[in-house]
């Protein structure tokens, strides 16, 4: 409609002034009044045809983080330390190419050998503990994957949630605030008292094997204070009302979000078998999976690994592709749609190359009709068509 009415014009009014004056009440009229200066702009290009170019580089830049991997005794978090040095990537390129890659959305998912990387961070824990003690490993010495299966086989969730293993600490702290408000020197003395023993549990048991049973160990010792506090309480006084409801609040809180939540994500503890290993520089494990059976249902798919990586006919729900990078335990995962549409949308932002780990661990059998089959006939930036 409003390209109709350019041309027309009122006698002796300039060009398009009938459209500028006219067409907002006309489309208001018909209750559809819109921003004309938005619907004018030219629609945004197809994200399926942008361009990405990613940037590969050499596996010795995620080394040296052996110890660096710890867990928060409170929080339950496992960090890395001093990390400054260590790269930011986000891809993991199996396949060895002379040279850098770039191409389409819509080309690069045709792509098998590009992944998605998952850190599984206390699988990597577990493994810097197990590298410190490794003469305890079964296996360890005569088995070059003996640490990754002792790794693999031990219980805990990698799916992507805190599962209630953090430690009271995280709300009995909070709690002395209203400790005081109850005006009760004993409370607060069997507070600082209480305090100091789940500190106590909570550092000693900051070891792979103990940190699942924290919550179990500190249960007598959390049931007693609640028992001190119905024993205290004091209804005489407002201000202690409202100190000794806080208290009970934040120890309630504590279990059903640590206790109850732990008891429930009981299920989705897994273990690994290594089905068969991948060539190349980089421990890679195509791996079967044992429990967490409700992972992908609760979660989501992780995608489905080509046969041409994996190597087996049928890709299960169960079978995980897990990788050692550098001193990181990682799960690696197809890149998904929405996965290059927002690299796309970084690429387009920054213009810098996204980075991508070069594992360089399979290689195309026929060269000669996929692939150039020297450098020099590769470009400075192949684009996936090339291959």
């Amino acid at each position: 409609l409003k390209l109709a009415l350019t041309d027309v014009r009122l006698p002796g009014a300039p060009a398009g002034a009938l459209c500028h004056w006219w067409l907002p009440r006309l489309l208001h009229v018909h209750g559809r009044m819109a921003d004309l200066e938005t619907t004018s702009k030219p629609p945004s290009p197809i994200k399926s045809n942008r361009i990405i170019r990613f940037e590969r580089w050499d596996l010795a830049c995620v080394e040296g983080l052996m110890g660096k991997v710890k867990r928060d005794a409170i929080t339950g978090e496992i960090c890395l330390q001093s990390t400054h040095n260590f790269p930011d990537f986000q891809v993991l390129d199996l396949l060895r190419r002379p040279m850098g890659l770039k191409g389409t959305v819509d080309g690069l998912m045709k792509d098998k050998y590009l992944f998605k990387v998952y850190p599984l961070m206390y699988r990597t824990w577990i493994y810097h503990h197990a590298m410190k003690q490794i003469h305890d490993v079964t296996g360890a010495a005569r088995d070059e994957n003996g640490i990754l299966k002792h790794v693999f086989s031990q219980r805990c969730i990698d799916a992507p949630m805190n599962a209630g293993r953090f430690s009271p600490l995280m709300y009995y702290v909070p709690l002395a605030i209203g400790t005081c408000l109850t005006g009760s020197l004993a409370l607060v003395a069997i507070t600082i008292m209480a305090l100091i023993v789940l500190r106590f549990i909570s550092q000693i048991c900051n070891t792979p094997t103990h940190y699942r049973i924290i919550r179990l160990l500190t249960l007598p010792v959390r049931l007693a204070y609640v028992g001190v506090v119905l024993a205290l309480f004091d209804s005489s006084n407002s201000l202690a009302v409202v100190g000794y409801a806080l208290n009970l609040l934040l120890v309630f809180a504590d279990f059903v979000l640590g206790d109850v939540v732990m008891a429930n994500s009981y299920k989705l503890h897994c273990t690994y078998n290594i089905v068969k290993t991948l060539p190349g520089p980089v421990r890679i494990a195509v791996c079967n999976r044992e429990g967490a059976f409700q992972w992908e249902d609760l979660f989501g798919s992780r995608g489905i690994v080509d046969e041409s990586v994996s190597g087996l006919g049928v890709w299960e729900r169960k079978h995980h592709l897990i990788a050692e990078l550098g001193d990181l335990i990682v799960e690696l995962r197809p890149l998904s749609q929405e996965d290059f549409n927002a690299l796309a949308d970084q690429y387009f932002t920054t213009s810098d190359a996204i980075p991508c780990l070069a594992a360089d661990a399979l290689v195309l059998d026929d060269m000669a009709s996929t692939a150039p089959t020297t450098k020099e006939s590769f470009a400075k930036d192949m684009f996936l068509e090339d291959f």
